[in-house]
C-alpha cells in the first residue's frame, strides 16, 4: 500500500537562488519576480517534499525500532514469577536427593584404591607399563634360550669350496694377463691388431713392389708424372687423319674449333666477312620477333641458360635477363613467367615497339609470393602487361610515354614519402592493385590517362593526384588516405559515376568535415572565469572528428573551415557582460563576440569565422561572463557548427 495518495508537484528546473536581501524582505507589492527565482523556490519546495517522503518511508520500514504483533504475543507468553519460583523449588528438591545418593558418588577409600592401580600407558625402554601388541608378537617369535651371536669378520680361504665357475686368481696370473697386447686396431702412429681392410690391401700388393714414378717426356709427344699424354700442335697433318675416325677438332692444332663449329662452315662457298658486310647492320635495323615465345625465370635458374624450360637447368635467374633477350620490335606474344621468390632486379622495359604484347606474370592474385625491386616502362609502343608482383623499392614506379599498359594485382607498401605509380604521357590500366603509405598512391601526369579499378590501400597522404592535363578515373576502388584526392594545374579526377571531383578531393558533402554539436543539459557558468562550453550531443559528424566527452574538434584534413557558434545565457541583469572565444590547439585564439546587457534579460553571444587548420589541429569554444549564470541547452540557440569549405 502506498504511503501517500497525492502526487508530488514535480518541478525540476533548478532556477537561480534569490539574493539574501530578497529572501529577508520577501515579495513586495508590484514585484515581478524573475522566472529563475520562482523556479528556484518551486524546485527547492519540491526537493524538500521528496526528502520528507523519503525519510518517512524509511522510518516506517525500520523493523528494528518497531515491533510486530507476533513479537508482542511472543513476549506476553514469557514465564511468570510464580511459575519460575515453582520450577526453582523443584530443582532444590532434586538437588537434595542427588546429594544423598551413595551410588552415584564415591568414598575416599574407593578413590585411594583406584589411584593405586597401574597406569594404562605402554611400557618403554625407560619405564614399565602395559605390553603392547607388537612387543607380544616379537616375544612370541624369539626361540626359548636364544643368544646374541656375532659372525666373524674374516675367514681362511680353505673353508671356501671352488667349482668350475668360481676359482681363485693368483698375483702371477694377473701380471701375465695385464702384459697382453690391446685389441685396438693398428694406426700409423700406434701398433695394434691388423684390421681386415689392411689385410685386404696387403693381399692386393705384389711381393717386392716398389714406389715407381713414371718419367716426363718432351718433344712432339709429351707426358707428365700424372700420366697425362699430349701431342704437340701441328704434329699431325691432314694425311695422318682418317675421315672415318671422327676426331674432335679440339684435339687438333690449338683446339680452338670444335666439330660442331666446323659443321657451321658446311656449304660456305665464299668469304664470310663479305657476306656479313652485305647485310643491314643491327644498330640501324632492329631485330624482330618471328613467333610467339615463352621465357621462364626462377630463383634457382641461371642467366647462362636459354630460359626456354621451366626447370633449374633451363630457366633464367633474373627478370632483367629475360627482358634483355626480347627483340626491339615485338609483333608476337612474348610471355615471361616468373616463379615465386624475391628478385633484386627491376622490371625495366624501354624502347620496345610493334603490334604484339609483352606479358610478365608472377602471381595470379594479390599475394606477396613474388617480389621485385620496382617497375619502369619507358617509351614502349607495344602492349605491356604486368601481373602479380610486390614492388619493394622505396622509390616511385614509372610508366612513361607508353600507350597501352596494364598492371594487375601488384602491391606497394613500403612506408616512404614517395609516389606509388607515376603515369606520365602514357595510358595505363590498374586493376586489383594495392598501394599503401605513399604520397600519392597513383599520379596521372602530363596528358596521361589512368583507369584505377578495384584497387585498395591505406596510410597514403593522397590517394590519387592529377595535373597538367592528366586524367584519372576511379572505379570501385577504396584507397584510404589522409587528404583524399587532389586535382590541380588542369588535372582531372573522375569517380565511377563519371563525375568530375571537386577541388578538395571528394564528391559528396558527407565525405568532408561537417559537424553540428549541441547540449543535452544546462551548464552553470561562474563569474570572471573562462568556461569551456560542453557539447555532449551531435546532430551529425560526417568524419567522426568531434569528441563529445571533451567537447573538442580534431581536424582530420588540412584546409579552410567555416566555424559558427552561439551560446544562450539565462536571465542576466543589466550591465552583465559576456565574451565568446575560440581556443585553437588548447590556447586562446580569437574572439567571436562580446556584448553587454542593457536591461535585465537573457543574452545570446554568437559569431562566425573562416580559418585555416592543419590535420590534427584542435578547436574548442569558451565563454566568460561578469556574473554567475547558466547556459541554456536549447539547440536552436546554443550550438557549435564546423564545415570544411576547401
Amino acid at each position: 500500500m502506498a504511503d501517500f495518495n497525492e502526487q508530488l508537484p514535480d518541478w525540476l528546473e533548478t532556477g537561480i537562488e534569490p539574493p539574501t536581501s530578497k529572501k529577508n524582505e520577501g515579495w513586495q507589492v508590484d514585484d515581478k519576480p524573475p522566472a529563475a527565482w520562482w523556479n528556484w523556490l518551486l524546485n527547492r519546495t519540491y526537493k524538500v517534499l521528496v526528502e520528507i517522503r523519503s525519510v518517512f518511508t524509511a522510518h516506517k520500514a525500520d523493523t528494528t525500532i518497531h515491533i510486530t504483533a507476533a513479537e508482542r504475543t511472543s513476549w506476553n507468553a514469557k514465564e511468570t514469577t510464580t511459575g519460575a519460583q515453582a520450577k526453582a523449588n523443584a530443582v532444590q528438591t532434586n538437588l537434595t536427593s542427588h546429594a544423598t545418593d551413595t551410588t552415584v558418588h564415591i568414598t575416599a577409600a574407593e578413590r585411594t584404591a583406584w589411584n593405586a592401580k597401574a597406569p594404562t600407558t605402554l611400557a618403554t625402554q625407560s619405564a614399565a607399563g602395559l605390553m603392547s601388541g607388537p612387543d607380544k608378537t616379537k616375544l612370541d617369535g624369539i626361540a626359548v634360550g636364544a643368544n646374541n651371536y656375532t659372525h666373524p669378520a674374516t675367514h681362511p680361504p680353505s673353508i671356501i669350496a671352488q667349482d668350475v665357475s668360481n676359482r681363485f686368481v693368483s698375483d702371477a696370473e694377473k701380471t701375465a694377463w695385464n702384459a697382453k697386447a690391446s685389441t685396438a686396431v693398428a694406426t700409423p702412429n700406434t701398433a695394434g691388431l691388423e684390421s681386415a681392410a689392411d689385410k685386404a690391401k696387403l693381399d692386393g700388393i705384389a711381393a717386392g713392389a716398389n714406389a715407381y714414378v713414371h718419367p716426363n717426356h718432351t718433344g712432339d709427344v709429351t707426358s707428365t708424372g700424372d700420366g697425362v699424354t699430349a701431342i704437340a700442335a701441328g704434329v699431325i697433318v691432314n694425311a695422318d687423319i682418317n675421315a672415318a675416325a671422327a676426331i674432335d677438332a679440339s684435339k687438333i692444332g690449338t683446339g680452338a674449333v670444335s666439330n660442331a663449329e666446323y659443321g657451321y662452315l658446311d656449304g660456305v662457298t665464299s668469304g664470310i666477312q663479305g657476306q656479313l658486310n652485305s647485310k643491314a647492320p643491327l644498330a640501324t635495323t632492329p631485330q624482330q620477333t618471328t613467333a610467339d615465345i615463352t621465357y621462364y625465370v626462377r630463383t634457382d635458374g641461371s642467366d647462362s641458360n636459354n630460359g626456354l624450360a621451366n626447370t633449374a637447368a633451363g630457366a633464367f635467374k633474373t627478370i632483367s635477363k629475360a627482358i634483355s633477350v626480347i627483340p626491339q620490335v615485338v609483333n608476337h606474344a612474348i610471355n615471361i613467367n616468373v616463379a615465386a621468390g624475391t628478385y633484386s632486379d627491376d622490371i625495366y622495359l624501354g624502347g620496345r615497339s610493334g603490334s604484339g604484347e609483352i606479358k610478365i606474370t608472377g602471381a595470379s592474385s594479390l599475394v606477396t609470393t613474388h617480389v621485385a625491386s620496382s617497375i619502369s616502362l619507358l617509351r614502349c609502343t607495344c602492349r605491356i602487361t604486368v601481373i602479380g608482383f610486390v614492388f619493394s623499392k622505396a622509390g616511385p614506379n614509372l610508366i612513361f610515354s607508353s600507350p597501352e599498359v596494364t598492371i594487375s594485382y601488384c602491391t606497394i607498401s613500403s612506408a616512404v614519402n614517395e609516389k606509388g605509380f607515376i603515369v606520365d604521357s602514357a595510358k595505363a590500366y590498374f586493376v586489383g592493385c594495392s598501394v599503401s603509405n605513399r604520397s600519392p598512391a597513383f599520379q596521372a601526369h602530363t596528358n596521361s590517362e589512368v583507369l584505377i579499378q578495384t584497387c585498395s590501400g591505406s596510410g597514403n597522404s593522397y590517394a590519387v593526384t592529377a595535373a597538367y592535363g592528366g586524367k584519372a578515373v576511379l572505379d570501385a576502388s577504396n584507397i584510404s588516405s589522409t587528404n583524399k584526392n587532389s586535382a590541380y594545374a588542369g588535372g582531372m579526377i573522375m569517380d565511377n559515376n563519371s563525375c568530375v571531383i571537386n577541388p578538395w578531393g571528394d564528391n559528396t558533402p558527407t565525405s568532408r568535415t561537417g559537424i553540428f554539436a549541441g547540449k543535452s543539459a544546462s551548464q552553470a557558468v561562474s563569474a570572471s572565469v573562462w568556461t569551456k562550453v560542453a557539447f555532449s550531443a551531435t546532430s551529425y559528424d560526417h568524419l567522426s572528428e568531434f569528441n563529445k566527452t571533451t567537447s573538442t574538434f580534431i581536424a582530420k584534413q588540412k584546409g579552410m573551415y567555416l566555424v559558427t557558434a552561439s551560446v544562450f545565457l539565462d536571465s542576466v541583469p543589466a550591465g552583465f557582460s559576456a565574451q565568446l572565444r575560440l581556443y585553437l590547439n588548447y590556447s586562446t585564439n580569437m574572439v567571436l563576440d562580446e556584448r553587454t546587457a542593457v536591461n535585465a534579460t537573457s543574452m545570446i553571444v554568437k559569431g562566425a569565422v573562416a580559418m585555416y587548420m592543419d590535420a590534427g589541429h584542435t578547436l574548442e569554444l569558451y565563454v566568460m561572463t561578469t556574473g554567475a549564470t547558466n547556459i541554456n541547452l536549447a539547440n536552436d540557440v546554443t550550438a557549435f557548427q564546423i564545415n570544411r569549405m576547401a
